[in-house]
């Protein structure tokens, strides 16, 4: 049994032309000839009842009903459809991004951001880019300040190597306060910059408290308040 396109009824395989016999959804030759002899006194029409049931619109959710019941589509448009494989595509190239880490603050990345994004927010770009001018200009340095050209302070990857906590006090550090916070993550060199320390080393820098920071140099120590 087949289905004819154009009046919906089952039929035999014997009542299809033998070039559409197993192909869903064409005319029976009943239908043909019927449309061949409208179609020669100029009234051809097609049914004025839809056989197709309406349907939903996975994209703008809005109903719809197809020209035909075999129509298998899901969209109501071309432009639906465009979008929702857009859509597809866009999540597949997000999902094969590998996971990233902002190197200041050490919060995860959208994926959605670009694949050389290196901060999570312009906030961070804009700490980190200062903190190595600081310690370039501390340090003595003449050269044009561009930290583009020259490693960034990577606050995220000494946190993680110092396991977060303070490099004074040993309690643990929120990576997440905000300046003026006492409790802000701040970074103090080692061995100071007045006694040649090397001011972007990751090895002469340590996580600590911004009040750690602070006391330590209120103490009369060598080192030096980096906020």
């Amino acid at each position: 049994m087949q289905t004819c396109g154009r009046c919906g009824q089952s039929k035999d395989q014997e009542e299809f032309s033998p070039s559409y016999r197993g192909k869903a959804g064409t005319w029976c030759r009943a239908c043909f000839a019927e449309y061949n002899r409208h179609r020669k006194q100029g009234t051809t029409s097609r049914p004025s009842v839809r056989l197709a049931q309406s349907r939903t619109c996975e994209q703008c959710g809005s109903h719809f009903t197809p020209r035909y019941e075999r129509a298998a589509t899901a969209y109501c448009s071309v432009a639906c459809k465009t979008t929702a494989r857009n859509a597809l595509v866009t999540t597949a190239l997000h999902e094969a991004r590998p996971a990233r880490v902002c190197v200041w603050c050490g919060s995860d990345l959208p994926q959605s951001m670009r694949s050389d994004a290196k901060f999570c927010s312009a906030d961070c770009n804009m700490q980190a880019h200062r903190r190595t001018r600081n310690y370039r200009r501390r340090a003595g340095d003449t050269a044009p300040l561009r930290p583009r050209k020259q490693p960034l302070v990577n606050l995220a990857d000494i946190a993680k190597r110092d396991g977060y906590k303070c490099g004074i006090c040993g309690k643990p550090v929120d990576m997440k306060r905000k300046h003026p916070d006492p409790g802000f993550p701040s970074l103090d060199h080692i061995a100071p910059l007045s006694a040649g320390g090397d001011a972007l080393d990751p090895s002469n820098l340590r996580l600590t408290h911004l009040r750690c920071n602070v006391t330590l140099r209120d103490k009369g120590s060598s080192q030096l308040r980096l906020m």
